[in-house]
């Protein structure tokens, strides 16, 4: 963490990555982090396609 950073702003109901409480839905970038900075955003964005892919695969517990 950056001293002096904003603290995220995440939606309620959303984890860490990026799965809403709504089955097959999910968040990433500035809708789950509204204080994302483009480069954060993006990689936020990565890492939930990822978990997309893990869970349609049956790589993760939902």
């Amino acid at each position: 963490m950056v001293v002096g950073a904003p603290e995220p702003v995440r939606c309620p109901g959303v984890d860490l990555m990026g799965r809403t409480t709504f089955p097959g839905i999910y968040v990433a970038g500035n809708v789950n982090d509204l204080v994302a900075q483009v480069v954060m955003a993006a990689a936020a964005g990565v890492k939930t396609a990822a978990v997309i892919n893990g869970d349609l695969l049956g790589l993760f517990d939902a």
